[in-house]
């Protein structure tokens, strides 16, 4: 119906527009003087569909805010400045609230059903089964250099286990116990502040070089769902390499799962399949389709032989 009332218009407008200079080349009154209101009444008459979508906008408030945002901010650009410019703030209004969308994405733990291999977010869905010894975890926005940094913060809080301070934990509680063993004392502290934070670093220090074998938090193995990872760049490949390597450093194996062909490919050029620098030739080459893959072969290398029985 709306096709039809534009090509009506259509077929008038160009006797219209021909009336009207055939008026003001002839001078007169009746064209002269209002040939702007006509050209107006045309114009309008050609915008009924568009108008029309002004009715739509609860509808799209509802389905989607940002979007519905998006559309606004276009129309009234174009509307109240002029096309080009319009089309342009819409261009960057997307690509703003594309950027703010990953930067709000945070890691989430998952568990699996009890009737099937279906993983889904912990804190949203009750009866979920974690595996002992082995962390689920997923992502659902890309890894680029604007987010990397973020998805590195979110995934050691997630895991309860940021690899950095624990490095610099044991490092430091090494230091002090080589030097306890050669003068036979603890190290002079300036005051008594000092000697209280000390006395805490040194205690979560020890608790976690006593539990190296029995981790409190029982993570041997890292498991990654990539499949809401759409693309990665240089910065995001870095990324997940720095997190291997500094989970590999406490004994945790991080295992990605259901990455797509480009984040694949992604993975394949940037050097993270390289196992010559490890000297662990073929073990960073696995691929895992399935969470439920990754988490049996993560499973398989953390209970030594013989217990079999003690997976869960």
């Amino acid at each position: 119906m709306e096709t039809s009332a534009v090509e009506e218009s259509f077929f008038f407008l160009p006797y219209t527009v021909l009336l009207i200079v055939f008026g003001c080349k002839n001078d007169l009154f009746l064209f002269s003087a209002s040939y702007r209101c006509v050209l107006a009444v045309i114009i309008v008459v050609n915008l009924r569909g568009a108008l029309r979508k002004f009715r739509d906008i609860p509808q799209m408030w509802r389905v989607n805010k940002i979007d519905a945002s998006i559309w606004l901010i276009t129309m009234a650009t174009s509307a109240l400045v002029n096309t080009e410019l319009g089309l342009l703030v819409g261009v960057l209004a997307s690509a703003f609230f594309v950027l703010g969308r990953t930067q709000q994405a945070q890691v989430t733990q998952l568990g699996r059903t009890a009737t099937r291999e279906h993983y889904e977010n912990v804190s949203s869905y009750r009866g979920l089964q974690t595996h002992s010894g082995v962390a689920v975890f997923r992502y659902g926005a890309p890894i680029y250099y604007a987010n990397q940094s973020l998805f590195k913060k979110s995934l050691y809080k997630c895991a309860d286990l940021n690899p950095v301070k624990e490095k610099a934990l044991r490092l430091k509680f090494k230091k002090n116990k080589k030097q306890r063993d050669e003068t036979g004392k603890i190290p002079k502290v300036k005051s008594e502040d000092n000697l209280s934070k000390e006395n805490e670093v040194e205690a979560s220090a020890s608790i976690t070089m006593m539990l190296d074998e029995k981790s409190s938090i029982n993570i041997r193995s890292l498991v990654i769902d990539c499949s809401g990872i759409l693309f990665l760049d240089t910065a995001g490949i870095n990324a997940l390499k720095e997190v291997r390597k500094d989970y590999r450093g406490l004994g945790v194996e991080v295992v990605l799962a259901q990455c797509n062909t480009s984040v694949l490919d992604s993975l394949e050029r940037g050097g993270y399949y390289d196992s010559k620098k490890d000297g662990e030739v073929g073990k960073n080459n696995m691929t895992f389709f399935t969470i439920a893959d990754a988490v049996s072969y993560a499973q398989s290398i953390n209970v030594p032989n013989g217990d079999y029985d003690n997976k869960s």
